[in-house]
């Protein structure tokens, strides 16, 4: 399971809580919200599972540095949820929900490009945020306690829901 760009072993998606997002070459990209508190991306083509064989990620958004729960552009706290639409990768962590607009330019450590349900990136969404996706209609679809924001996509910087409390 070594990962041949550094010789580490990127194979730990400890409490992995949110969603899978594919993107248009058919890479993974999985949110774990425990331990590390990264993305990690799976490179295309996915190899067969072959039993007792982990595969290593070949990619982790915040690495280096190796850190985590900044309130900022570039940190993340617990990442819950991510969806990958219109090439917009959009991340649910325990705090906010962040945003890159380019998957294609996205770097090891690229600050996020924007955020949504929060007045800025210090900030944090009292009820917290876990599992989001979206339609085929470009919505996106968060759950909140005991409601669901619903937000037209692609995404902006401090854009409100289109609809708060569907449920």
């Amino acid at each position: 399971c070594i990962n041949p760009q550094n010789g580490q072993c990127w194979d730990n998606m400890c409490d992995n809580r949110g969603s899978i997002g594919i993107d248009a070459d058919g890479s993974i990209i999985v949110s774990s919200s425990s331990f590390n508190q990264d993305i990690h991306r799976y490179e295309a083509p996915i190899p067969t599972p072959i039993l007792g064989k982990t595969y290593s990620a070949n990619h982790r958004f915040f690495y280096p540095p190796d850190g985590h729960n900044y309130p900022s552009s570039e940190g993340l706290f617990s990442p819950r949820g991510l969806v990958i639409k219109n090439n917009q990768l959009i991340l649910a962590d325990g705090r906010k929900i962040v945003f890159w607009n380019d998957l294609i330019s996205l770097t090891n450590g690229k600050p996020a490009d924007g955020y949504i349900g929060v007045s800025s990136f210090q900030d944090e969404d009292p009820w917290g945020n876990g599992r989001i996706t979206a339609d085929n209609q470009n919505h996106l679809w968060v759950p909140r306690k005991a409601q669901v924001d619903v937000y037209n996509l692609p995404v902006v910087s401090g854009q409100q829901p289109a609809t708060q409390g569907v449920l």
